[in-house]
């Protein structure tokens, strides 16, 4: 049974699923990594074992001078740069397989092999999940998109939103800027419970 707010599509149903979940994942992800990177201290490590290592067994076949197949490992720190990703990938595949440093040259043990292999584990986690600019960074909708998505969405008149803090203007004067348009847990919360209002309105049991 449809409510009186001119019916639901399905489609418009899945939409607005699928735009909130897509949202909040991509947010999540982010917060994940910054708690990730709070837990692991992958910095210090990389002092303490990751750099060691990368010069006992790796830099020297693969440095500025001796680039071996016209690879430099001299050049990867703990900041985990993009460009380098691949390349972190590639060394943690070698030495899981063993085939890093190679025969015949001075082995690591099994267990800094291990180690080694756990830090770029972490360290590509949380480089992937870091907000990346080029993609554009997370920020939330003005009150007013909000407001508008769930009427054109939910073809819902009622205004659900009255509940939430009015937007921040910015020096120049705009409240969609994306310096204002951050996005606490709580308002996030509130984003959410307003969501599941709106559903309400506009769906009821038959």
């Amino acid at each position: 049974m449809i409510s009186k707010n001119r019916g639901l599509r399905p489609p418009a149903v899945c939409t607005f699923a699928l735009l909130l979940f897509i949202g909040i994942a991509s947010i999540g992800r982010s917060w994940l990594a910054q708690a990730a990177a709070t837990r692991t201290p992958l910095e210090p490590l990389f002092d303490l074992h990751v750099k060691p290592f990368l010069k006992q067994n790796c830099v020297r076949c693969h440095n500025v001078n001796t680039a071996m197949s016209g690879i430099r490992l001299d050049q990867l720190d703990a900041a985990l740069e993009d460009r380098h990703l691949k390349l972190w990938e590639a060394v943690r595949h070698r030495i899981s397989e063993g085939t890093m440093p190679p025969k015949g040259q001075p082995q690591p043990t099994s267990a800094e092999s291990e180690r080694m292999v756990d830090w770029i584990t972490q360290a590509l986690d949380v480089a992937r999940s870091r907000p990346s600019p080029k993609n554009g960074l997370v920020r939330r909708l003005t009150v007013a998109q909000y407001r508008n998505t769930l009427r054109e969405l939910l073809l819902l008149e009622d205004d659900v939103t009255e509940a939430l803090p009015p937007d921040a203007i910015s020096k120049d004067g705009f409240v969609n800027n994306k310096e204002t348009l951050q996005l606490s847990p709580l308002l996030l919360e509130s984003y959410i419970e307003i969501a599941e209002e709106a559903l309400n309105r506009s769906i009821v049991d038959p």
